[in-house]
């Protein structure tokens, strides 16, 4: 029974993935916040930039440690983050990561986005982002 369960989870967790439309349109104060870490690896993998965005802009914990959120099937190269997605020439997870602070929601709790273990050719400075509720302020 818990192998369907598990089944099924995982095959909900890639239709609001790759169905963006229905991900960004949800009350994001009903997903459990365990599955946010699912919903962030799944669009990482599928290189979907709006749900990226998304899940990021809602996050319900205080702390995103990017580095555990990389699905298991990446490649983690020196420029894993900076790497323009293969369907988009101009969009990087960087891009997605940083578009998501930008537009932080008021029900979304993250304070800071830990980008260390991608050391290499990223001065100190960029390894953590305090999330500031004035970036997105309009």
């Amino acid at each position: 029974m818990a192998m369907w369960c598990r089944k099924l989870r995982n095959i909900c967790i890639y239709r609001l993935v790759s169905e963006c439309s229905v991900l960004t349109k949800a009350d994001a104060c009903l997903l459990p916040s365990n599955v946010y870490p699912r919903l962030l690896s799944e669009a990482i993998f599928l290189r979907e930039p709006q749900a990226i965005e998304w899940v990021v802009s809602t996050w319900p914990m205080r702390v995103l440690r990017v580095f555990d959120v990389v699905p298991l099937e990446d490649t983690v190269d020196d420029d894993y983050l900076t790497l323009p997605f293969d369907s988009n020439e101009e969009v990087s997870l960087a891009d997605c990561f940083v578009l998501g602070l930008l537009k932080l929601k008021p029900e979304s709790n993250l304070k800071l986005v830990d980008f260390t273990r991608f050391e290499k050719g990223m001065s100190p400075v960029h390894h953590y982002y305090h999330a500031n509720r004035s970036l997105g302020a309009k």
